[in-house]
């Protein structure tokens, strides 16, 4: 993009020897064209900004729910691996335990929280503590609930608990007749995924929910490339803006040949921030690179 806006920067400076000539070497109309095809990449590049900080701190995802809901089990079906210790008996997730697994190259850590409940022993106390915690902090909440029983009050009350923009219900235990489905006011709220953590059905499907949710569905697909540092965001978003209002006075015809090029060498110059200085020998070297000059 800087090398398009140097060519056309270089050939308006050129034009200004010629002017006793009256040699026009570039057209508004192709100004206008480049102008809105470079906005528009550059503002492409911004949307990918929340991307690019997940490519670099990677995301976290907390499963939580009341004890004997399957989050132990989930979280094995997952990473495909015995991580967390399994048992029919309620509480046997006394701390959080973590692991990780790359969604569309994303680093994802999970986290497998305590069943959290009114507990009485002081270490299952500790346990809920924690969770809470990782519930705070994380990135999206997966709320397992067991569709083979019927809801329990410890499940509306973390229902109320959820935060609805990173929040996902996780019906487990898909592979048993269903005591409970989820409503229209559940699914209004919330995404909703069936999963059977026992036979890992529907793990494919929770995990491309977890990366749509954290991407907002603007995952970079056309390009392997995203912004990622603040610095060269706000450097961007400058030339955004520069090149907004150069469009305006480009279509309204109020800029001269003289302000268009110095807006243009502005507007380089920030993205100079981010690729590196340009000197005039830049601008030279296009010029006598591109035009046959008369010595």
């Amino acid at each position: 993009l800087r090398e398009k806006i140097v060519t056309l920067l270089g050939r308006i400076e050129l034009g200004f020897d010629f002017v006793e000539e009256d040699v026009q070497l570039f057209d508004r109309n192709e100004v206008v064209a480049l102008v809105t095809e470079v906005r528009a990449q550059l503002s492409s590049l911004l949307d990918s900004f929340e991307t690019g900080k997940l490519y670099r701190e990677g995301l976290k995802v907390a499963l939580v729910g009341r004890p004997n809901v399957g989050k132990s089990s989930l979280l094995n079906a997952i990473l495909s691996e015995d991580r967390a210790i399994i048992h029919e008996e309620p509480g046997t997730t006394r701390d959080v335990i973590e692991g990780e697994r790359r969604i569309g190259g994303i680093v994802t850590r999970f986290y497998d929280t305590a069943g959290i409940r009114e507990a009485a022993h002081p270490v299952e106390k500790e346990g809920v503590r924690r969770s809470e915690s990782v519930f705070e902090k994380a990135d999206i909440v997966c709320l397992l609930l067991d569709s083979s029983s019927p809801l329990t009050p410890e499940d509306s009350l973390l229902l109320q608990k959820m935060d609805e923009r990173k929040s996902d219900v996780v019906c487990n235990k898909s592979d048993l007749p269903p005591k409970w489905e989820p409503g229209s006011e559940i699914k209004s709220r919330f995404r909703t995924v069936k999963v059977s953590a026992k036979f890992r059905d529907g793990i494919d499907s929770l995990l491309q929910a977890l990366l749509d949710v954290s991407t907002g569905s603007k995952l970079v697909k056309d390009h392997n490339y995203v912004l990622n540092n603040v610095r060269h965001k706000g450097q961007v978003e400058k030339v955004v803006t520069g090149l907004a209002a150069l469009l305006k006075d480009l279509e309204s015809s109020s800029i001269s040949d003289e302000c268009l090029a110095e807006e243009l060498r502005i507007i380089t110059n920030h993205l100079d921030e981010v690729t590196g200085k340009i000197t005039s020998e830049d601008l030279l070297s296009e010029i006598f690179s591109k035009f046959c000059i008369g010595k």
